[in-house]
């Protein structure tokens, strides 16, 4: 009885012990999941505080990103990730430094049409007004060594509606009057070059050179008003310039003597000093002076206007209204004046006509030279 009680109470013990021994492993376990999820969720917590904190903090990083690729001339890199973080900071005012030093950027680089969009899209950045005239100045002298003249002219056209550009103007037309000079286009040359001012020695210089070939090409065409013009235009540099200018008066009042107007003939080879047969032409001019003008003869139906190598008679036939003019041109045998078919001499103040049949007398009217219709 005792043995079977030891026994009962030591089966009993065991079963007890055992199911002691799994409710402890149960509770163990039941606290190592509690705290398993414990940490989980602290983890979880963690990895969102971090995350936010990084999405937060990303930004930031971006910004600073962007201000060292500025400091690093990459603006082009630097306007994209400051666009996408326009809100953070002062980025938007970043941006805006970002764009001038890329406008300059672009301008230093010669890319010019660039730079000057980016300073227009700035409106009145710092001073973007001043440098998008400085492109256009420079795009314009680009456009003159490429000969494309007229770009060149309206970007001049655009710069002149600005204040205080004058200085810019001055240097463009004077790389324009180089440019047509070269290209040997010397009025265009001279016409920009009027509009800079001649105290710059370069300016005096080019004008001198402009006008010296102009005064050649004026004597080469004839053009001897233009010749003597270009030539008295020049101060210095040209030994022959004087010279240039005799010869030119010279061939003007030949000029003038054999288009018969003697009076302005006259007046140069007076002026010329026995220069080539100046002395020749004057003693001619002042021949034909003589006979110049309007004569009569009487009965006063007849008239005879000698005007340079013309002579026209004129005259109204008593027994109708029937008027007649008819003209003809003259050439000098001695002291006299002749078509083919009369001669004219002046003797006494008076105009004699001869020819084989006759002669006839006239006295001068008046030294007017018009022709009736």
């Amino acid at each position: 009885m005792t043995k079977y009680h030891k026994y009962i109470n030591s089966e009993a013990l065991g079963k007890g012990a055992s199911a002691y021994t799994e409710g402890l492993d149960e509770r163990k376990a039941k606290k190592l999941g509690l705290g398993i999820l414990r940490v989980s969720f602290a983890l979880i917590v963690i990895l969102i505080i971090l995350g936010i904190a990084y999405i937060m903090d990303k930004p930031y990083k971006r910004y600073d990103q962007a201000k060292s690729l500025m400091e690093n001339y990459e603006f082009e890199q630097a306007m994209d990730i400051f666009w996408g973080i326009r809100d953070i900071k002062d980025s938007s005012v970043m941006m805006e430094e970002n764009k001038y030093k890329l406008a300059i950027s672009y301008l230093e680089n010669k890319d010019f049409e660039t730079s000057i969009k980016l300073f227009k899209e700035l409106k009145g950045y710092a001073n973007s007004a001043y440098f998008i005239n400085i492109a256009k100045y420079s795009q314009a002298k680009a456009y003159v060594l490429e000969g494309q003249y007229n770009k060149a002219l309206k970007l001049v056209e655009e710069i002149a509606k600005s204040e205080g550009t004058d200085n810019i103007l001055a240097d463009i037309y004077f790389h324009l009057a180089e440019n047509y000079f070269k290209d040997r286009i010397y009025k265009e040359a001279l016409h920009y070059l009027n509009l800079v001012s001649p105290q710059n020695e370069a300016v005096k210089e080019l004008r001198t050179m402009t006008n010296y070939e102009l005064g050649w090409n004026a004597l080469i065409d004839k053009d001897y008003s233009g010749a003597i013009f270009y030539f008295n235009e020049i101060d210095a540099g040209y030994e022959d310039v004087s010279e240039r200018i005799t010869e030119a008066n010279y061939k003007l009042a030949i000029q003038f003597y054999e288009e018969g107007k003697f009076l302005r003939a006259r007046t140069i080879f007076q002026q010329l000093n026995g220069y080539k047969e100046s002395e020749k032409y004057l003693e001619d001019v002042l021949f034909l002076d003589s006979f110049t003008g309007t004569w009569v003869s009487k009965p006063n139906y007849y008239k005879i206007i000698i005007a340079g190598w013309d002579i026209y008679i004129y005259f109204e036939r008593s027994y109708s209204t029937e008027k007649n003019l008819f003209d003809s041109k003259l050439t000098r045998k001695g002291n006299r004046l002749s078509t083919p078919h009369e001669d004219y001499y002046i003797k006494d103040g008076k105009l004699y006509e001869e020819n084989i049949y006759e002669t006839k007398v006239y006295t001068k009217e008046s030294i007017s030279t018009y022709v009736p219709k």
